[in-house]
């Protein structure tokens, strides 16, 4: 039996600025000794902060194909929950819909199986996400075959994490992990043998929506994008800071690249193709501004050829 509950109380807006009215607190709400089979269920209600919420049951559960999508804060929620296996769920975060959303969060919660877990994030999202899953003080949770996808690099940046150990699961494929509650923190990670021996990994800056497309030019300056944000911006090394030298008036900078002697080119794009644009900004002249690459500049078509699809 599952125990089925709907409440419209909060009010709130997301991370990336969408306002949402009086929302849901889940789409198909188990808990209070509820369990049961779940099979071809679709939670896919934007209004709602949570897509799936278990809660409070060692009642056993089985969820087959399962596809849960749109929620604004998390797609699936396992909160003191024993004996559910989970084959074959499926969750989607469009933008706005779900951008700032994780995939699953667990918690106090033991003896899970999820198999044939795919967590998917559209191409329509502009801001990265750090992880799919995020567990804390559970045991015995159990992942085999598990896929983290977008047609974009804005996957989730990792699949797992365990907030007590600081365990992360970085791959995107993985066929099994298991969460367990005596894991140990992880050795930090060494320099990579491609930096000069005895460097160190500092943070810069931080505050990007999005820090992307890093180049440099032929000095060796530093350029990126924020696309969140439709910012192109310098890094200043004698005075330690990013610097604004553009930004674009509709969509977002992906990719930038330099052209010698003195032309940075931008590729930006929204999902729809009509809403794509090249730009370039003369760096001897930044008084002129961001300027459109139009086909009459043949001198940059084949740069700009190469660029139209960034991977």
């Amino acid at each position: 039996m599952s125990s089925l509950k709907i409440s419209r109380k909060d009010t709130g807006k997301d991370r990336v600025g969408c306002e949402h009215k009086k929302v849901q607190a889940g789409d198909l709400i188990v808990q209070n000794g509820g369990g049961g089979i779940f099979r071809g269920c679709w939670p896919h209600d934007p209004n709602a902060k949570i897509g799936l919420r278990v809660k409070n049951t060692a009642t056993r559960g089985r969820i087959y194909q399962m596809s849960v999508e749109h929620h604004y804060r998390v797609e699936s929620e396992f909160d003191n929950v024993r004996n559910w296996e989970i084959y074959a769920l499926q969750t989607e975060e469009e933008n706005p819909d779900g951008a700032d959303a994780y995939a699953v969060d667990l918690q106090d919660s033991e003896g899970l199986l999820f198999a044939n877990t795919y967590m998917y994030r559209v191409s329509r999202n502009v801001a990265p996400k750090i992880y799919g899953i995020v567990a804390r003080r559970s045991h015995a949770i159990a992942f085999q075959n598990v896929k983290v996808f977008s047609q974009t690099r804005l996957a989730f940046d990792n699949a797992l994490f365990e907030e007590t150990s600081g365990v992360t699961v970085r791959p995107n494929f993985f066929t099994s992990f298991t969460v367990n509650r005596d894991m140990k923190p992880p050795t930090p990670a060494a320099i990579p043998a491609v930096f000069a021996r005895g460097s160190t990994l500092a943070k810069l800056v931080t505050g990007f929506g999005n820090a992307a497309g890093l180049t440099a030019d032929g000095a060796g300056t530093i350029y990126f994008t924020d696309a969140a944000n439709r910012k192109i911006l310098r890094w200043n090394a004698a005075d330690r800071k990013a610097e604004v030298l553009a930004e674009t008036p509709g969509p977002h900078p992906q990719v930038v690249g330099f052209v010698p002697p003195s032309h940075l080119l931008a590729i930006a794009m929204l999902a729809n193709p009509a809403q794509r644009a090249v730009y370039h900004f003369d760096l001897s002249r930044p008084e002129a501004g961001l300027q459109v690459v139009t086909a009459t500049q043949t001198f940059l078509f084949g740069i700009i050829e190469d660029g139209t699809q960034p991977n």
